[in-house]
């Protein structure tokens, strides 16, 4: 009798086992699928390549370099702009201000 019990509660046991296993693997087949879409999205929106350590940083530098050099465009051509007026654009914002009143 006691073997009965003990066989029927083990097999329970193993038959709940069992299909949490089933379910487990259920969520990772659903993960595993979720994953290769966001790859799939990934690669549509970034193209192929995927820049990562050394290769991000010198992109990144590359970047700094070219608004460094378009800043100083934009300042020199400020300059330009004050010099042909004789008074600094910023100036002139206030003299127009001051008329006003």
């Amino acid at each position: 009798m006691f073997y009965t019990y003990a066989r029927f509660t083990f097999n329970r046991k193993k038959e709940g086992t069992a299909e949490k296993l089933h379910e487990t693997r259920q969520d990772l087949q659903l993960l595993e699928e979720e994953v290769a879409e966001k790859r799939e999205r990934v690669r549509a929106f970034a193209g192929e390549t995927i820049l990562r350590g050394e290769d991000f940083k010198r992109y990144v530098n590359q970047l700094r370099g070219k608004s460094n050099v378009y800043k100083v465009r934009q300042y020199l051509h400020f300059i330009s702009l004050a010099g042909e007026g004789g008074v600094c654009v910023c100036r002139k914002g206030k003299i127009l201000k001051h008329q006003r009143r």
